[in-house]
């Protein structure tokens, strides 16, 4: 039976371009509960001149034990590709996402290039970004409104160029269940059994499940869902549609399907409570309007720390000004969002205390309830 991955979008969809998105740890938070729940790979925001995404993609590299991590990179522009491999070092698993648009329209509006042009595009920083040495994905969007020739050839070079994963995304969100299940049979006919096929449907009619389903009984190896934010597969829906129905899709995954329901109850929590990121990053009439140098000693940093919520021992608070310093040597202004991402990722790292060996729980309508339970400290081991 076929694995399909499952790869969480929620965290690089809240990437600032909306009024409200997830502090720091918020998305870190994220990121541990879907790396436990069994996701595949986790989508993270791209890298930009602001410190603290570089700051995040690394702390959530360092955190998640399983799952790959993937940052998208710019289809234009190569001065972070380096920095971004440097995030990714510790991640279990890493990736690289280059997206680009396939319609003509978005072609001549986003990148003022005709489709010889792009085609060139895709090559060359296909070829920049496998030189890094991680995972690479082509993203091919608006893909149901391209020509369906230049379509043929970008997958062709993004093949030749050394892309482990085909994307396909439908930014119109017109298709229906069984149009995207013969889109999806052909581009997998199309690609060498080594290139993954990934999807990522719409669900703007509100058939995003209906179209995942469809894409996995046609050969799709990834889909792309979110917890959260109800524009794409749903992570709560599709992995029970996955179970219940393995055996006619030929199919299943890796999510800890006990788990599911809650994990995602937690995840849409969070998620609600993104306002805290806008009061953290100094919106106005929060009191919270941050704003240091490098010219601020220990004690204004960590009244800053303290005006953010957090009480930091001697040695966090030193670990927290070294970074300060650090950063704002190179930045001229530290906000509140900065300190905010500093702390968490050099003061909240904290290492697994307890080990969870085993458990057996026992019960029934004529007994007892019973639990026995193996715990590890260090090489101490408590029942």
């Amino acid at each position: 039976m076929r694995k399909i991955s499952i790869n969480e979008v929620s965290i690089r969809q809240s990437d600032g371009t909306q009024k409200e998105k997830l502090s720091f740890k918020q998305s870190l938070e994220l990121a541990r509960l879907l790396d436990s729940l069994g996701v595949s790979v986790i989508e993270v925001p791209a890298l930009s001149d602001d410190e603290s995404d570089y700051f995040l993609v690394k702390a959530i590299s360092s955190t998640v034990s399983k799952a790959t991590v993937s940052v998208p990179v710019s289809l234009t522009d190569s001065s972070f590709d380096l920095r971004t491999s440097e995030a990714l070092k510790e991640a279990p698993g890493a990736r690289i996402s280059l997206l680009c648009p396939t319609s003509t329209v978005q072609m001549e509006y986003f990148l003022h290039k005709k489709p010889d042009a792009v085609l060139q595009l895709i090559s060359r920083r296909l070829q920049e970004c496998k030189a890094l040495g991680h995972e690479l994905e082509f993203c091919a969007g608006d893909f149901t409104r391209a020509e369906e020739d230049f379509l043929r050839k970008a997958v062709a070079v993004a093949v030749d160029s050394g892309a482990d994963i085909i994307s396909i995304k439908d930014s119109a969100g017109d298709l229906l269940p069984d149009e995207m299940g013969n889109i999806v049979a052909l581009i997998k006919a199309a690609i060498p059994e080594r290139v993954r096929l990934a999807v990522d449907c719409s669900d703007k009619m509100f058939l995003a499940d209906a179209c995942a389903v469809e894409a996995v009984r046609h050969g799709a190896d990834e889909i792309k869902a979110a917890a959260c934010q109800g524009v794409t597969v749903s992570l709560e829906h599709f992995p029970h549609i996955l179970s219940v129905r393995s055996a006619s899709c030929g199919a299943c995954c890796d999510i800890d399907m006990p788990r599911l329901d809650s994990t995602v109850k937690e995840i849409r929590n969070i998620c609600s409570s993104a306002k805290l990121s806008s009061m953290l990053a100094g919106d106005p009439g929060t009191g919270l309007d941050i704003r240091l140098s490098v010219h601020d000693d220990m004690n204004a940093v960590m009244a800053a720390a303290g005006k953010l919520g957090y009480e930091l021992d001697d040695e966090d608070c030193r670990k927290v000004y070294d970074a300060f310093v650090q950063l704002a040597s190179s930045k001229e202004v530290v906000d509140a969002g900065d300190l905010d991402s500093i702390i968490a990722s050099v003061a909240f790292q904290v290492p697994a205390t307890w080990k969870l060996e085993s458990f057996v729980v026992n019960s029934g309508n004529i007994m007892t309830p019973t639990c026995h339970v193996r715990l590890m400290k260090g090489g101490s081991l408590l029942e």
